[in-house]
């Protein structure tokens, strides 16, 4: 199994909806053809996959097929994001897919969805060496629309901090989750964690 080789071999398709993406772009929270077009990107795949309501946001996850072979060891979780909004500015790239609808992907937010479905696909190729879980986040409302909040607040961030212990050694705040909880930004998590001792 060689990582390359199988990245490379997505690079035709990857370029067809890179180049799809920046053709139609969407500017703020809701971004329906954008959703869709990810979706559909996505489909067939081992993914647990979520939307939003608040916004048009896509989640998925893969829960890795490996167990940890480490003494001690316990299963981790990595958040992967991609921005999925433009700008609402006039492109004159002169590109044959350039957009002509007042907005642009100026900033390569149609770059960083491609590239996280790229993720998606060759990690779901890989899954069996997975000794973890991956979370795939397609984030809307990056351009100053606090679209990061609306996917926390939905619970984007619950399964990254499961283990309680591993995030307060990491974050040195043993009362974290319960702040974020207060905060409305972590759903079901308003009281207190298990202590943790501090090294």
């Amino acid at each position: 199994m060689d990582l390359l080789a199988d990245a490379q071999s997505l690079r035709p398709e990857l370029i067809e909806l890179r180049q799809a993406l920046h053709r139609e772009p969407e500017v703020g929270l809701h971004l329906p053809g954008t959703q869709e077009r990810l979706l559909e990107a996505l489909r067939g795949l081992p993914l647990e996959i979520t939307t939003g309501t608040e916004t048009t946001s896509v989640t998925g996850v893969l829960r890795g097929g490996a167990t940890a072979t480490a003494p001690g060891a316990e299963r981790t979780t990595v958040l992967l994001r991609g921005d999925m909004d433009a700008l609402p500015v006039d492109e004159r790239s002169g590109e044959d897919f350039a957009a002509t609808n007042g907005a642009m992907h100026a900033c390569g937010h149609d770059l960083h969805s491609t590239a996280l479905v790229g993720a998606a696909r060759l990690l779901c190729a890989h899954r069996d060496r997975l000794a973890g879980d991956v979370v795939f986040m397609f984030q809307p409302g990056e351009e100053g629309w606090d679209g990061a909040a609306a996917m926390i607040r939905e619970g984007v961030l619950v399964g990254c901090l499961s283990n309680w212990y591993e995030t307060q050694r990491l974050l040195r705040d043993p009362d974290l989750a319960t702040k974020l909880g207060a905060a409305g930004l972590i759903p079901n998590c308003t009281e207190s964690a298990p202590s943790a001792s501090k090294s």
